[in-house]
């Protein structure tokens, strides 16, 4: 349980119908203040790593839009997001966000004015996002990529925002305003595949690497910058050598391209070959192998990939690749939670 010395009364905020943020008189990372605080949030947009072209047809996610027409992913706030503040050796605190519903999606700045908050100089500070009432420590924080991630239409990323995992560099605040700039700490894979021998329609897909070069859940180290806020596996058995996409019964044409998007945790998958598995809804499985180009497989926080992998396309005669254990119970929800079995 939280400790009662840095919990103990409810401080309003200036939220409009939004509020909701407790303090104390001796909390030794805010200090209590009669001025007003602002608390501002800025989230930022993937960077493109490929710079390779995007459709955007058939698009319908919220939290992410494409702006460029790039392999990139914009992220924005929604309804009902909060922010967990922690400070360096201290407990966490969140602030609800005045997003309000039917407001215009995607804003990517927002701000809270807190009455009675303001920051210490000598204290360093993350935000993450979304905040969770059971993350306890400050320098390992919980995140599952466990979700089963599901396509229902061509270029369909709207299931990636579940997974979606937010957090900002360390930083110093002045009494009177706390800017915290965001980025998305997963990694963004878009797969094209083309020139398959059948149209489908398709059911999975499977990006097989030549070692555990995937992690499946683990923890942030958001305090550790001079590594680049690592993500540590959970256990030995969290690294995995393929990531699955279940797909929703979708036809392609041979010659036309199906675009899928994923979440992952960063990876690196430099000097690598790996190998695509497309099976059908009848269970016909083809592969095709695609090198990683030199200099492109270090796939980092923040950051999208392409993988364009165009044939030619071997029938399977071994059984299909075999699904992740999480993936055969689909109500399995890829959150954050205090330890991981």
């Amino acid at each position: 349980m939280v400790r009662a010395r840095y919990f103990t009364r409810l401080v309003p905020l200036l939220l409009g119908v939004i509020g909701g943020i407790t303090s104390c008189d001796n909390h030794e990372d805010y200090n209590r203040a009669t001025t007003l605080t602002e608390f501002r949030f800025t989230l930022l947009p993937c960077e493109n790593a490929n710079d390779a072209d995007i459709d955007n047809e058939d698009e319908e996610s919220t939290r992410f839009v494409n702006t460029s027409g790039y392999a990139n992913y914009t992220p924005g706030f929604e309804y009902g997001d909060s922010v967990g503040i922690f400070p360096n050796g201290g407990y966490q605190i969140p602030f609800p966000l005045p997003i309000a519903p039917g407001d215009p999606p995607n804003a990517t700045i927002t701000s809270v004015v807190a009455q009675g908050w303001m920051t210490r100089n000598d204290t360093l500070y993350i935000t993450y996002m979304p905040f969770n009432f059971y993350n306890r420590h400050y320098d390992r924080i919980p995140w599952d990529y466990r979700k089963i991630q599901r396509i229902t239409a061509h270029n369909s990323y709207a299931h990636g925002a579940p997974l979606a995992f937010f957090a900002s560099d360390t930083l110093s605040a002045d009494s009177s305003k706390f800017q915290a700039q965001m980025r998305h700490m997963g990694v963004w894979l878009r797969v094209r595949v083309k020139n398959l021998p059948v149209n489908g329609p398709w059911a999975k897909m499977v990006i097989a690497a030549q070692n555990n070069a995937f992690t499946s859940h683990g923890y942030w180290h958001l305090f550790d910058v001079d590594n680049g806020q690592p993500f540590e596996p959970a256990t030995p058995a969290a690294k995995r050598d393929y990531i699955t996409l279940m797909i929703d019964n979708l036809a392609r044409g041979a010659t036309q391209v199906l675009n899928m998007h994923m979440v992952l945790a960063p990876c690196d998958l430099e000097g690598q070959t790996v190998t695509c598995y497309m099976t059908t809804n009848t269970g016909v499985t083809y592969s095709c192998q695609y090198p990683i180009p030199a200099g492109t497989g270090l796939w980092e926080s923040n950051t999208a990939h392409d993988l364009n992998i165009q044939g030619p396309w071997t029938m399977q005669t071994l059984p299909a690749p075999y699904q992740n254990p999480w993936e055969e119970d689909e109500t399995f929800m890829g959150v954050a939670v205090p330890d991981f079995p």
